[in-house]
């Protein structure tokens, strides 16, 4: 919970910015490199919409609302959380390679990830990558934590259609 002044009925949306910003990097010690909040209402209840970035690369959606008003001091208070993050996929690919290596000894190099993966425990993501014998290879990450936490498969190669025709 954070409080800011108001101007007229609303809080500007660099006020907001900027006690979004204090109150995040306060809370998990990391820093937001961008954030845009919209303006907002000073009703109480009124929403609170940012969408921001933070020094690892997750992007984030932050929404709040406005849990009090205080017309003597022209200040409200507000109430955020981080309701969604993504990040970029490239952020998993050397650390699928690396994880499915350490785990079953298989070499996959190019790996390759979505350009965006939502950060929900349970995502399945599909990459692919390229074994030591030059075949095309599905790795499926599953997400098991809302920081980007990992469990990785590799897809059995898929056998050869064969010709049903006699």
């Amino acid at each position: 919970e954070f409080s800011c002044s108001i101007g007229d009925s609303t809080v500007s949306s660099e006020e907001l910015d900027r006690q979004v910003r204090i109150a995040y990097e306060d809370e998990t010690g990391i820093l937001l490199t961008s954030i845009d909040c919209e303006e907002a209402d000073s009703d109480i209840g009124s929403p609170i919409n940012c969408l921001a970035t933070n020094e690892n690369d997750l992007e984030l959606t932050i929404e709040g609302e406005v849990t009090d008003l205080n017309s003597d001091t022209d200040r409200i208070r507000f109430d955020w959380q981080v309701v969604s993050a993504s990040a970029p996929g490239a952020a998993f690919e050397v650390a699928a390679a690396r994880s499915l290596r350490n785990q079953t000894g298989a070499v996959i190099s190019d790996v390759t990830c979505p350009q965006k993966i939502t950060l929900e425990t349970g995502t399945i993501v599909d990459c692919t990558g390229v074994d030591s014998q030059g075949n095309e290879r599905e790795l499926v990450l599953t997400l098991t934590d809302r920081k980007g936490a990992f469990d990785v498969n590799l897809r059995a190669l898929d056998a050869t259609p064969q010709d049903s025709t006699s």
